[in-house]
């Protein structure tokens, strides 16, 4: 850190960092090992040139260390400063080589962020190769296919397709539909919604018994308080506190032992995210300022609705009565 100059920073949580810093953290975290060989895929991207002048910078210096630096970019700017540039137009009809077999590029796959799989297989890279191929390629792979995926052309075709290949298999296998079974992704992504909708429910309601047992618990403080001030209740109203102003303290008094409460709570779900990211590498996890606000309003709203009653008590208090409490 020390290295790339955020040492100062050693304390910041990464969405206190600006984008090029992010960058330089990247990098502090490569170099931990001293590699020999810095692979680097876009590291100027979104970022400005100053910035990427900065970041330029450090690789100059790791290069003139005894470093290789292999940069992968599409800013002109960024390769002209490469000793040796390769430039690739199409990746089709290229030939690459997996386990010392050459094969020839036909097609790339495009991004799906929006499919469920993508989110288990974001940072993973895949070739596909034909299953006969495989099959010589690897001992452990059967002759006989047991399932295997299909795409449609279009989320309009899903369901036609579906039907067409269901009854391709059921004229394979004579009309025995327990020879096979199919499914599509959206069935499990519908399952899923349904679990995710019946977790969203029951922590609701765990929260909606959580704010009514603490807001009991406001309510209570609050009339045992009233109680220990009827004399402090009565001097006031003698000496012409109105009923008006004797709740409003007490409400006010009810809405800040409630905000307390919200603000203890926040600081344990903080700490909680931050321990979560320590332990889970590569996975940051946030509080959003959406939430925090959610939080102050209903803790607010629970002050205000149980601290009515015990305000409206102490208001009520006659001052004499008030006054001869306790003698």
């Amino acid at each position: 850190l020390n290295w790339v100059g955020l040492w100062p920073r050693r304390q910041h949580r990464p969405s206190q960092l600006s984008g090029g810093q992010q960058q330089r953290v990247a990098i502090a975290r490569a170099l931990v090992t001293r590699p020999a060989l810095f692979l680097a895929d876009e590291p100027t991207g979104n970022l400005d040139s100053r910035t990427s002048g900065e970041i330029m910078d450090i690789f100059h210096d790791l290069h003139s260390q005894g470093s290789t630096i292999v940069l992968i970019t599409h800013d002109g700017d960024v390769a002209a400063q490469a000793a040796r540039r390769i430039r690739i137009l199409d990746c089709i009809g290229e030939t690459v080589t997996l386990n010392g077999v050459r094969f020839t590029v036909i097609g790339i796959l495009g991004e799906d962020e929006d499919s469920l799989t993508s989110t288990f297989t974001a940072d993973m890279q895949v070739a596909y190769i034909p299953y006969t191929t495989a099959q010589r390629l690897a001992s452990n792979i059967s002759a006989s296919v047991a399932s295997f995926y299909l795409s449609p052309m279009g989320e309009d075709t899903a369901d036609a397709a579906e039907e067409k290949l269901t009854a391709w298999l059921l004229e394979r296998f004579d009309k025995d539909e327990d020879a096979f079974s199919v499914s599509d992704s959206s069935a499990l992504e519908d399952a899923m919604s349904e679990v995710t909708g019946m977790l969203e429910l029951l922590l609701g309601g765990i929260a909606a018994i959580s704010l009514v047992v603490g807001g009991i618990g406001i309510m209570n403080i609050m009339l045992v308080s009233v109680t220990e001030r009827t004399r402090e209740i009565g001097i006031r109203k003698a000496i012409g506190a109105s009923r008006g102003v004797i709740m409003l303290q007490f409400l006010i008094e009810a809405l800040m032992l409630s905000l307390l409460g919200c603000l203890l709570g926040l600081t344990l779900s903080a700490a909680v995210l931050a321990a979560v990211s320590l332990l889970v590498d590569g996975v940051t996890f946030l509080m959003e300022p959406t939430v925090v606000g959610v939080a102050i309003g209903f803790s607010l709203a629970i002050g205000l609705l149980f601290g009515l009653y015990p305000a409206d008590k102490a208001a009520r208090k006659p001052p004499i009565e008030a006054l001869r409490y306790g003698e």
